[in-house]
Parts: structure tokens; sequence; C-alpha cells
């Protein structure tokens, strides 16, 4: 879940949202298809976050059933998401995971496409061994869950997250203004064995330090960034100035807002750590086991896409790429596969982002969604046919309509090929060797040709199943 996790973030940073994950009696090794769970994950969070203007989105996950493995050594879990969005009516949900329809076209309009996301979340769901579901009220939010069957790992392979003898019983004060973050952050704390007194305000947490017991100081901060009277900054830099804290270790700061963003309004001098929300236990445990100085050993979880063609997809490599899908799943799919093929990806939202960014930088290849909110792909296609600049750039249309015909219809609008999805990756890469010419390539610098405010997409994070 830790790809699902973090990549909404940029979303809860415009929105103002609070973002929360947590997790109950759930094993942190399973074995199962991390990928599948990633994509239902994130377009569960991704249109949570879009359908909910103010207040929280949370993701939890429990065990389903009693608390032992099945015959087979297997373990059902229930994922679930709660937002205090819009809401849906009974007769938008029964439409809601029908393939090729819109819950309502008015809130299509406004938001971009949904109900194919969901439709593809239900039938992931199904290949995992388990099924999708939906409650909610009107204008007071929804949650959405899913079941997937996952088999177990050996206990002699299991990670406890339990930190040496001499940090078991640390004191820590953990400040947060949102109760079901402080709630999720207190009890992930509590099962690394350390005692927690929990704080819901800067101004509070400055109390329970300077009344703590001298003999029973407190030893570690993990502190909100962005609370109402007083910031976590400015609590974080009392305690630093404060001699009597001076037995305090270390200050983490946790925020739902971009690292980056953090840095530029509050320094780092007060600050050992970020960590971005929802922060996932083994995340959270990791961060606290090397801030404390101890050595924390990283093991990769997702083995390598097998690279179908090696030799072809050589002369092609450091090729550009630009991706024009409105879907954060089919983001992540399509560029984490494209970035194992050595390949330059930057990604559009749709076809309106997609134009500006033709105009300032060089690309071999365009991979086009059809249906897009502001400007679908059949539009985008027909501008960019018009401009001579793009004249022999290879646009293939990638979408889930695989219906007899559609290839044709698409190459008729100005298209190139097609590529159905869900993405097959020996069908991408025979794709990218088709169309993309051979040889040499300079790199980005070299052929953006003006400054572009638009961001380019950076390598994904790598796609780890934990409970989150």
């Amino acid at each position: 879940m830790r790809s699902g996790s973090e990549l909404p973030g940029l979303e809860t940073f415009r929105t103002g949202l609070q973002t929360s994950s947590g997790s109950e009696d759930t094993p942190f090794f399973l074995i199962g298809d991390p990928t599948r769970l990633g994509q239902i994950l994130i377009n569960l969070t991704d249109n949570a976050i879009k359908f909910t203007e103010s207040g929280e989105v949370i993701v939890t996950t429990e065990r389903v059933g009693n608390a032992t493995r099945d015959e087979a050594g297997r373990v059902m879990l229930k994922f679930s998401v709660q937002d205090t969005g819009i809401g849906l009516t009974e007769s938008q949900i029964s439409k809601l995971f029908r393939s090729f329809t819109q819950a309502d076209g008015s809130i299509t309009r406004k938001y971009g496409g949904t109900g194919l996301g969901l439709a593809i979340c239900k039938h992931l769901a199904e290949m995992t061994g388990g099924e999708i579901s939906v409650d909610s009220v009107p204008g007071k939010g929804s949650v959405f869950s899913f079941t997937a069957m996952f088999g177990c790992q050996p206990a002699d392979r299991e990670r406890h997250l339990i930190p040496n003898a001499d940090f078991r019983g640390m004191r820590v004060l953990v400040a947060d203004d949102n109760a079901a973050s402080l709630n999720i952050l207190k009890e992930s704390l509590e099962s690394f064995s350390f005692r927690v007194t929990a704080a819901a305000s800067g101004k509070e947490a400055l109390y329970e330090l300077r009344n703590a017991p001298e003999e029973d100081p407190f030893e570690l901060i993990l502190m909100d960034w962005k609370m109402p009277d007083m910031s976590g900054t400015e609590a974080a830099e009392q305690i630093k100035g404060d001699a009597r804290l001076s037995r305090i270790l270390f200050i983490l700061m946790v925020t739902a807002y971009g690292r980056e963003e953090v840095i530029q309004h509050a320094g780092n001098a007060c600050t050992d750590a970020f960590l971005i929300k929802p922060v996932n236990p083994s995340v959270l445990f990791d961060t606290i086991m090397e801030t404390l100085g101890q050595e924390v050993v990283r093991e990769s979880r997702v083995p390598p896409v097998e690279i179908v063609n090696p030799e072809d997809l050589k002369h092609i490599r450091g090729a550009s790429v630009l991706l024009v899908e409105d879907n954060k799943i089919n983001q992540q799919v399509a560029a984490e596969l494209l970035e194992s093929a050595e390949m330059i990806v930057t990604v559009a939202n749709n076809g309106r982002e997609a134009l500006q960014i033709l105009g300032n930088l060089n690309f071999d290849l365009v991979f086009m969604d059809i249906q897009m909110p502001e400007m679908d792909g059949i539009r985008a296609t027909d501008v960019i046919r018009s401009d001579p600049r793009f004249k022999g750039l290879p646009i293939v249309a990638m979408t889930a309509h695989a219906l007899t015909g559609d290839r044709e219809r698409f190459l008729k609008r100005g298209m190139d090929d097609h590529l159905a999805k869900p993405i097959k990756p020996e069908k991408l890469f025979s794709t990218l060797v088709r169309w993309i010419k051979p040889g040499p390539r300079a790199s980005r610098k070299e052929t953006q040709k003006k400054k572009t405010t638009m961001v380019c997409r950076k390598p994904c994070q790598e796609l780890i199943f934990r409970p989150a």
C-alpha cells in the first residue's frame, strides 16, 4: 500500500484535504499482486480526493474473518477508502461499476471520467479473489471497500516492527489537530512498543512537554506541520529554544503537503526529518530508526519487469514519450512500464495540457487517451494533425475502448495505432519499437526549446504491498 498511499499527495496539497491510513491486525508481508492492489487503491483514493472539497480521506486495512489463516495458508483483507465528499444516491451507485457508464453526466463534465475506472477496479478486485462495494450518503461522503485474498509469507520471513531493547518503552509525543490522523499515528507508535501521549494542538504539545517528569521526559516528537493557532514549525522552534526540553532527541515533522513546500515555508533548522501523510507503519518505523541512528535494511519487493525484445528496445533508449491520460492509475501503470524501458516520460492530464507541452518539448511518440475532461483525445489529435510542426509524430490511441472497429475509427481520425487497456507490457514495448525510430538521442535539456511551466513526471515510486 505504500505506493497507493503516496501518489495522491499532490492533489491533497492542492485541496487542503487531510489523508490518513491505518491497519488492523494485518501481516506486513503477503504474497499477491501488488500492481493490481495498487491500481485499485490509487483509483479509489484519487476519486475520493477528486470529489471531496474539504474534510478528510481515510484508507484502512483489516483482516476479514477470524485471525488465523485458512487451510491453504491464505488470508483475506478488506481495504476501505472513506471520504467526506459529495456522496452518492442509490441511483448513482447502481451505475457505478458498469463499463462505459458514469454515475452522473454533470459530475463527469465537472470532474472528469470515473465510471470506467471503477469498472476496472471491480474487475481487478474479482481477479484477486475479492469483491468491491460502496456505502454512501449524499452530501455526507462515501466508503468504497474491496476485499482481496493473499498468501502469507513463512513465519521466519515476517518482519516485526520492534526496535532494539534500548529504545523499547521510549516516551513519544504526537501532535496533530486531525483526530483520525492523530489516532492512527498513536496506534502505530504504540505497536512499536513506545509509550505515546497524544496532543491535539501545538500549544497542548508544549504543555505536555513542559509538564513531563524530569525522570521520565519525552525523547521523540511527531508534529503535524499545519495546525491552527500554532503551527508545527512554531512549536518546534519553541521546543528547540527551551533549555528545559534539551532531553528531547528528535522532532519529526508530519505533513499532508509536499516536503519541498514545507521546507520552503518552514525551513528545516528545527526539524530532524519529514514524513508525508498518509504514513504507513513500515515507513514510519524505518524513519524513526534511521533518525535514532539505527541501521535499516530495505529490500525491493518488486521484481524487475521482463523486457520483451531487449535488443530492439536497446536502440530506442532515451526516447521522449508524451503520455496523455487523466486517470491516475493508468498514468502510474503506463509511466512505470515506459520508464522500465528507459523512456523519458512526460505526463499530461488532458488534451489541452498535451498541446501546451507539445509547444515546448520534442517527442518521439504520443500515447493518447480518448475520454478526458477539458479536451478529449480525438479533438487533441485533430489539433496536432493540423499543425505542420508535428507532421510524422506518431500518435497511439491508448484506451479501454476495445470494441470491434475502434482501431479503424481512431486511424481515420489521424492516429497511427491503438493500444488497449489494461496495458500488457509486451504489447506496449512492441508499440514502442514499431513507432520510435532507432538511433542515439540527445538529452532532454538539448531538445527543450524553451522553458515550460509544465512539470515532467518523476519516476514512479516502487510499488510495495504493506498494510497502510
